[in-house]
């Protein structure tokens, strides 16, 4: 049971935040999985494990594949 528990946690939204990622949302307060959804002077709200931010995009990059990431 315990094994099961880590193994949950390890993945849940704030188990993964814990590891250094973060959520990114936009003004509508959605997640942003691409930066094709992104253009300069968009603001956007960081989620971290420990607190918040708010940004402005100032540019995007596009992907290696010549796709947007």
């Amino acid at each position: 049971l315990l094994v099961a528990g880590t193994k949950l946690n390890a993945f849940s939204p704030l188990g993964v935040l814990s590891r250094g990622y973060s959520v990114i949302s936009d003004k509508n307060n959605r997640i942003v999985k691409n930066s094709t959804n992104l253009v300069p002077g968009d603001p956007i709200r960081i989620r971290f494990h420990q607190g918040a931010a708010s940004a402005n995009i100032t540019e995007t990059t596009p992907h290696k594949n010549g796709k947007a990431s």
